[in-house]
C-alpha cells in the first residue's frame, strides 16, 4: 500500500471537515443565522484540528504499518483504515466535550468516510531483485 493514501486520507478528511460542518449547520440547525462564517474560523480550525488528529493520526500510521504486512484484500485494509479513523474522530471528540461535539463528529466522521472510500489504494509496488 502506499502511504500517499494515508497522509491524503488525513489532510482531506482536515481540510474538508469544516466545509461539511457548515454544510450540517446550514441544512439541519434552525438558527442559521448564527452561523460563523467559515472563512472566519478557518484557519483557526485548522489549527486545532491538525493538533486533536495527532494521537489518532498516529495510530493510523501504525495500523496502516500492520496493515502492509498483512494479506487480506485492498478493500478489507481500507475498510479498516476508515473504521479506525472514524473510531479515532469520535473518542477524541468526546474526551474534549463541548457545545458542537455531534456536529464535530457527524461532519468529520462523515468526511473522513467519503474521503477514504474515494481515494484510491493501490498496492506498493514490487520491487524487482
Amino acid at each position: 500500500m502506499k502511504w500517499s493514501y494515508a497522509f491524503f486520507h488525513w489532510l482531506l478528511t482536515l481540510l474538508l471537515a469544516p466545509l461539511t460542518s457548515q454544510l450540517l449547520h446550514y441544512l439541519f440547525i434552525k438558527n442559521s443565522h448564527q452561523i460563523v462564517a467559515l472563512v472566519e474560523v478557518y484557519p483557526i480550525t485548522l489549527i486545532f484540528s491538525f493538533i486533536f488528529s495527532l494521537p489518532t493520526l498516529c495510530f493510523y500510521i501504525l495500523i496502516f504499518n500492520y496493515l502492509q504486512k498483512i494479506n487480506i484484500s485492498i478493500n478489507q485494509k481500507k475498510l479498516i483504515l476508515v473504521v479506525y479513523t472514524m473510531t479515532g474522530i469520535t473518542l477524541t471528540m468526546l474526551f474534549l466535550k463541548g457545545s458542537m461535539t455531534f456536529v464535530i463528529i457527524a461532519a468529520y466522521t462523515t468526511t473522513a468516510f467519503v474521503v477514504g472510500i474515494i481515494l484510491p489504494l493501490k498496492p506498493k509496488p514490487r520491487s524487482v531483485n
